[in-house]
């Protein structure tokens, strides 16, 4: 009986530290009629260290993407980088460009929008579907993995 407790505590304590306390909101991808496509949610993070996104993958794409929009102030004559204040008036969207990693602050969250970070979904593998579930797995540092069920949705 005491072996089994122990056993059972062994394997709650592995459960939580393969999530080490972040979870996902609001997922979904965008419906597109071509081949390539976002995916954005909300991560949050629980517990007492930040955690590092490194990738993503899923089986309806060749390859997936970690990205930010990246903005230009059509005004600023100095060249500023205002990739990060997408709220500001009179920016304009310049494009996109892969990040190496996502850091969702300890006991925070990071939102990925449109707009704003995101994961690419390249050479889909076939045509999306709304209300079509789509997995996602992300790849976390220490070589953790997180599965997230997307919603497919024209938005």
């Amino acid at each position: 009986m005491l072996i089994r407790f122990g056993v059972i505590l062994l394997l709650l304590g592995w459960a939580f530290a393969q999530g080490q306390g972040l979870r996902v909101e609001n997922a979904w991808v965008r419906l597109v009629p071509n081949q390539t496509t976002a995916a954005y949610m909300v991560l949050v993070n629980t517990g007492a260290r930040p955690v590092r996104v490194l990738g993503v993958s899923s089986p309806i794409a060749a390859r997936g993407e970690l990205h930010q929009t990246q903005f230009v102030d059509p005004n600023d004559h100095l060249g500023m980088d205002h990739r990060h204040s997408p709220e500001m008036k009179g920016l304009e969207v310049t494009g996109m460009r892969p990040v190496k990693e996502l850091v969702v602050p300890a006991r925070g969250r990071l939102e990925l929008k449109p707009r704003g970070t995101h994961i690419m979904l390249i050479d889909l593998r076939q045509p999306l579907r709304q209300g079509q579930r789509v997995r996602l797995v992300l790849r976390l540092e220490g070589g953790r993995t997180l599965s997230v069920d997307a919603v497919v949705r024209a938005q």
